[in-house]
């Protein structure tokens, strides 16, 4: 039986409501494939080694260096990471990366190897963009330590680096690079026979572009617009229970992007799309190669956006027709199964079913 280990991130409350956790390995149990599947939750202790880290570096009146800071703590967590292994004993290892101070130093895994643990590793990376140096170092040094780097949502950038454009020109083993959009688990995210009492809603956290979008929708349809969830200060947050209920519940749902710099496919497509729910997406690079035939209705300016949520307001047969082809390519294209093989196939892994 192959064993997998999953290093969990943890930002948010709790690591089960971090996308990691969602989207990787609760897609993987979703899959159901005989594989054994263990966990360990790295972040909140490398974390605490960096703040000892940094501490140390104070009291010694030295200058703030945050990166010496991470680097020391990884070689800390060496040791604990040696004895986690230890315990499972794992055939793949699943790295589940987050801000670089936070995530794990992909050397750790060669360290981990050369002191006699036998295992591959796939880093998983969110929020990739050559405006953030410290992520794309983070990319670097993965794909120097890891047996693949998997890129989830933002394929023009994986174009760019396995080509070797631009900042991407002194990258080495690109070739490890994959592109995989992560998935979904449907036991969660699924149809519910509600009835739809909102008629438009925008879901997520109020960032940047998405402000000016609530914004508009709010002053044309007042109280027929509800804005839900979020992480920031002035959001509500939603229990995932609370999450898919809502879907389920809306007519119409608006997906946007955040920042301007940011091309990304969004976890809330495939949410959406999974519980059966009429998705208006915006059209990008990424969002149209993303559906290529699926019948998802996208929008390319607030003006464009107005007209599509007006018509289909008014076209209810169509919008649930178009919510029900839309769930079906959905599930056809992207189950649980077509991810974990496809991972496991990326290290030369096969599954049991």
């Amino acid at each position: 039986m192959t064993r997998v280990l999953f290093l969990h991130h943890q930002q948010r409350r709790h690591f089960t409501e971090e996308p990691g956790y969602n989207e990787v390995y609760r897609v993987f149990e979703a899959a159901d494939m005989g594989l054994h599947l263990d966990g360990f939750v790295y972040q909140s202790i490398l974390r605490h080694l960096v703040d000892m880290e940094g501490m140390k570096a104070r009291l010694n009146n030295e200058p703030d260096d945050h990166l010496n800071w991470w680097v020391k703590a990884n070689d800390n967590m060496v040791e604990i990471l040696d004895q986690v292994l230890c315990q499972y004993t794992p055939d793949l290892i699943v790295n589940i990366c987050s801000w670089v101070g936070g995530s794990l130093h992909p050397a750790v895994f060669t360290m981990l190897r050369n002191a006699g643990h036998r295992f591959k590793v796939v880093t998983i990376l969110f929020d990739v963009g050559e405006q953030y140096p410290m992520t794309m170092m983070l990319n670097q040094i993965a794909l120097d330590h890891c047996d693949r780097t998997l890129l989830c949502d933002d394929e023009s950038y994986f174009r760019r680096l396995t080509s070797r454009t631009g900042p991407f020109a002194k990258f080495t083993n690109v070739d490890r690079a994959v592109f995989l959009p992560l998935s979904i688990d449907p036991r969660l995210f699924h149809p519910r026979d509600e009835i739809r009492i909102h008629d438009i809603v925008i879901f997520g956290s109020s960032e940047d572009r998405r402000i000016g979008y609530v914004e508009a929708l709010s002053k044309r349809y007042g109280h027929r617009f509800k804005k839900l969830g979020g992480y920031m200060p002035e959001d509500t947050f939603l229990s995932f229970d609370d999450y898919v209920l809502a879907i389920n519940q809306s007519k119409i749902i608006v997906n946007t992007q955040t920042r301007e710099e940011r091309d990304q496919i969004k976890g809330r497509i495939k949410e959406v799309l999974s519980c059966g729910g009429f998705l208006i997406d915006q059209a990008t690079p990424n969002t149209r190669r993303y559906y290529g035939d699926a019948p998802v209705v996208l929008f390319n300016d607030l003006d464009d956006l107005l007209a599509k949520i007006d018509y289909f307001l008014e076209h209810e047969d169509e919008r649930e027709a178009i919510a029900a082809a839309s769930h079906e390519w959905m599930t056809r294209r992207h189950s649980p199964k077509a991810y974990v093989r496809a991972l496991l196939e990326s290290v030369g892994l096969e599954s049991e079913s």
